[in-house]
């Protein structure tokens, strides 16, 4: 059985909002071409990562 998750486990951590104003900064001076394939880059790699946790869920289940 999956563990109940709470709201704040959705929530960044200081650390991870951190990385986040950085990356802010860091993308305003990236091409905008190279941005879209980045984007596109990170949904293909969102779309495996949630494959992936499915298929653990299913075979935990098991």
């Amino acid at each position: 059985m999956l563990p109940t998750l709470e709201p704040q486990d959705f929530d960044l951590t200081i650390e991870q909002e951190f990385k986040l104003v950085l990356y802010t900064q860091q993308i305003k001076e990236i091409p905008p071409e190279k941005l879209q394939a980045n984007l596109l880059e990170i949904v293909r790699q969102l779309m495996i990562t949630k494959n992936i946790l499915e298929a653990l869920v299913r075979k935990g289940g098991e």
